[in-house]
This record gives C-alpha cells, structure tokens and sequence, in this order.
C-alpha cells in the first residue's frame, strides 16, 4: 500500500490533463448542479462516488472548494483546481486496496486455501503491473474494476450462502454493483 500512496504523490496534478482535469471540472460541475462535460462513456460510478466524499471533504474542511463560486472567489483557481486533483488521485490507492481485496477474499470464498496459499495469492493479486499504472491517475476504468470487483465478492458470497433471504440479498447488491460497473464505463 505504501508503494501506492508513493506513486500517486509523486505525480504533479496536471501530468494527465485527459483524464484528471476532466474528472476535476466534471466533478465541480456535478456539484453547480450541472452535467459532466466527458462524453466518452458515462462514468456515473466515479461521478458518484467523487461528488460523495468531495462534499464530506468540504464540509470538515479537508478542501477549500466544492463548487464554481467557490473557484471564482479564490486568490488562486490553479492552486484551487491543483488541491482537487490531488485529493481526486488520492483515492485510488484506496481504490486499489478495495479491488485487491475484495478479489482475494472472493477467491479465498470460492476455493478455501491454506494460510500460505492465501498470502500468496493476496501478494499476486497485489503485484499486478496494472495496479501501478492505475493508482497515478483518475480512469473511469479503475472505478468499473471497483464494482466488478465487489460485485465479485458479493457473487461469492451468495454462491456460498444457504439462507435463502440472505443470498436473495447478496445477489441484488452484485446486480446493483454490476450495474454501477456497467454505467462506470461501458467499453470495459
């Protein structure tokens, strides 16, 4: 995880101007009430989840502005935009984390290892190439892999479950959560 949170504050905020200061002012604009600008895929997932801890973040202070007005009335809106995007990035370390465990504990579900075993597979699952590459910027991609992931595990946990209304449950989240994954970004 350290490696991750490493990499992610190594990476200047307007290194990928594709993709995190698309997200940055898409997420304000979210937030003025207005639509996202990217059209490319509907990236409801990230949106979703960005405008969430973006107003929990504002409101105990963590960053200085939530919304356009608040952009127009500072000294500085680069400095603005540039905290934004680094809070945006600053999520996906978290969301790797979420992704490798949410997979190891739906196979540790699935095929029932030895402690060993186990560890083992957490350490592949943790050293894939991917993850590094996905950690230093903001892609919609890695957000649909975070539901699918989770819709993943709650796919296993039904399989697994023998209480008819308890697996009942599990199956409509993996069906909401595989939604969320197929509105994130439909391509993948």
């Amino acid at each position: 995880f350290s490696a991750y949170t490493s990499l992610n504050s190594k990476i200047p905020f307007y290194a990928y101007w594709d993709h995190d200061l698309t997200v940055t002012q898409d997420v304000q604009q979210m937030q003025d009430g207005n639509m996202p600008a990217m059209i490319n895929h509907p990236g409801f997932g990230i949106f979703f989840f960005l405008k969430w801890t973006h107003q929990i973040a504002h409101s105990l202070g963590k960053v200085s502005a939530l919304d356009s007005k608040d952009m127009e009335n500072a000294i500085n809106p680069l400095l603005v935009h540039a905290e934004l995007t680094d809070f945006f990035r600053a999520h996906e370390p978290y969301i790797a984390l979420a992704i490798i465990l949410s997979i190891w504990c739906a196979t540790l579900i699935a095929f029932p290892l030895s402690l060993s075993m186990a560890f083992a597979f957490l350490l592949l699952f943790a050293s894939q190439p991917g993850l590094y590459f996905q950690i230093a910027l903001i892609r919609t991609e890695f957000y649909c892999i975070f539901y699918w992931s989770l819709a993943f595990l709650f796919l296993m946990a039904a399989h697994r479950e023998t209480v008819a209304t308890r697996k009942e449950k599990f199956l409509i989240a993996t069906g909401i959560l595989l939604g969320f994954s197929y509105l994130t970004k439909i391509q993948a």
